[in-house]
């Protein structure tokens, strides 16, 4: 029997799944709440300038300070409850850009061959352009009026 210089797997790549195991696992149990950012009850409506609701979307606020956005659903009745780390539980203070995705249709539009666009302005939908910029306080009440022009 030949003796390796090089054995193969080496080693570290042998302990590596076990290390990255632990590293996982570690990082679970110091994710404890005690190590998260305070987050403060968001709320609020979205609807067009007519008054009307835009429909099933998702929102989310990006917040400036942090790496942490906060999101929820826009329910079909226009109004929406936002969390960062579970349900409902809000957004850290401060600045945040807020985005609307709305959900794709089940319509489709026989003329065009192709489902039928959302209802909102795309610019909505990218957070460099969609001009929504609203501040989540310590002191609230976070509860935020959302007016969105429809696509043209």
């Amino acid at each position: 029997m030949q003796t390796r210089l090089f054995p193969w797997p080496p080693p570290s790549i042998v302990r590596a799944p076990a290390a990255g195991v632990i590293l996982v696992a570690a990082l679970i149990i110091g994710c404890e709440k005690s190590d998260r950012l305070r987050t403060y009850p968001v709320n609020g409506t979205v609807t067009f300038p007519n008054g009307s609701p835009i429909g099933l979307s998702s929102i989310i606020f990006e917040s400036h300070e942090h790496p942490l956005a906060a999101t929820g659903v826009v329910e079909e009745d226009g109004t929406f409850a936002l969390g960062t780390y579970e349900e409902d539980d809000g957004a850290v203070a401060g600045k945040h850009i807020v985005t609307i995705m709305p959900m794709p249709s089940e319509d489709f539009d026989p003329d065009a061959n192709r489902r039928v666009p959302p209802p909102i302005d795309p610019s909505y939908m990218h957070p460099d352009r969609s001009g929504l910029e609203f501040e989540v306080t310590e002191e609230g009440p976070n509860h935020f009026e959302i007016q969105v022009k429809k696509r043209r």
